[in-house]
């Protein structure tokens, strides 16, 4: 859960860029380990392991406080989108989560948005 949580949290990447380092390396350790190696900060060079585990490490204990707990939207079998988040806080019973309905809004709605 630490890596999941790791490359979650990971400051100069999109969504998307995280799934495709998901993909290639094979795990979210694996991202860890080439971005650790230095496989990957070439091509981008603003990307580090600033944080490196030890923020990660205090959010799962935060979240193992609370009972939060972490899945991917894969877990839930929901299809992977480039643009959803690369994991998922949730707390409560995952059967429920996984039937709920989510509602995003906005409070100063254009009036294309409300067309």
């Amino acid at each position: 859960m630490l890596y999941k949580i790791w490359l979650g949290n990971l400051k100069g990447l999109g969504p998307a860029e995280k799934r495709r380092l998901l993909q290639k390396a094979g795990s979210f350790e694996a991202v860890y380990q080439m971005i650790k190696d230095g496989d990957y900060c070439s091509v981008h060079p603003n990307l580090s392991l600033a944080s490196d585990l030890e923020e990660a490490k205090k959010i799962e204990a935060d979240c193992l406080n609370k009972g939060i707990f972490i899945k991917t939207f894969k877990e839930y079998g929901i299809p992977d989108i480039p643009e959803l988040p690369v994991i998922l806080y949730c707390r409560g019973e995952w059967r429920t989560l996984y039937q709920s309905v989510g509602i995003v809004g906005t409070r100063r709605c254009t009036e294309y948005g409300k067309k």
